[in-house]
């Protein structure tokens, strides 16, 4: 069920979102996960921007969009996990398609693509 305005109230658009994310690290490390979002946008000069009346002729494009916030966790060496709840930067993100990356401090920063969906 997709959740809109008017159907909120059913127990299927309720349902907390709970994505388990797992990481290894070798060494205690604080890592920082950022949230980014797509979507749609023209093509205009070799760069993909928001769609505008005036660029609607423009071939079409993905753009990336990072939400603000960060999630800060501390891992230990090994084997790491956490719950993403679907909510960054004190708003609950909405249906899509969203790439979660992942950085640990000093070293190099791995990203996943993840659909939550409605």
């Amino acid at each position: 069920m997709v959740r809109t305005r008017t159907n909120l109230g059913h127990r299927a658009c309720r349902r907390p979102i709970a994505l388990t994310v797992s990481y290894r690290l070798t060494e205690r490390s604080q890592v920082t996960v950022t949230v980014a979002g797509r979507h749609p946008g023209r093509e205009v000069r070799r760069s993909c921007v928001k769609p505008t009346r005036t660029n609607r002729q423009d071939r079409t494009c993905t753009r990336v969009v990072h939400l603000p916030g960060t999630i800060i966790e501390l891992g230990k060496p090994g084997a790491n996990r956490f719950t993403f709840t679907g909510t960054i930067g004190g708003r609950r993100l909405g249906a899509g398609r969203y790439t979660l990356t992942l950085t640990p401090s000093g070293g190099r920063a791995v990203t996943t693509t993840v659909t939550l969906e409605g």
